[in-house]
């Protein structure tokens, strides 16, 4: 390996490290702020709500497997307290694109 294949991978293994903890700090970011804006009932779906780092995609992941979150997010079940539709995934996500374009932002420029 010369000097310049080395360069590249370690700038490479730098840059994947910038990616995955930008990743990591949005979806604490945006599980935090789902958890905080899901309708609680018994507490099962706003304990469900997880983010996950897919790194081979470059991408993060925030939601839940629990059967009826679809439905609570959509309107097609209300929850007993709420009585109402109450999305918080999507608006999760939404309301903080200016933090995350921070987060990504700072990531890049800490990239040296």
């Amino acid at each position: 390996m010369d000097k310049n294949e080395f360069n590249e991978k370690k700038i490479k293994e730098k840059l994947e490290l910038h990616i995955e903890r930008a990743l990591t700090r949005i979806g604490m970011l945006v599980q935090g702020d789902a958890v905080l804006i899901c309708p609680v009932d018994t507490g099962n779906l706003r304990n469900s709500i997880v983010y996950d780092v897919k790194n081979k995609e470059k991408s993060v992941v925030i939601g839940t497997n629990v059967e009826y979150a679809l439905d609570v997010e959509k309107g097609s079940f209300k929850p007993k307290k709420a009585g109402k539709q109450i999305p918080f995934l999507t608006p999760a996500g939404e309301r903080n694109k200016k933090n995350i374009e921070t987060i990504v932002a700072k990531e890049m420029r800490d990239f040296k």
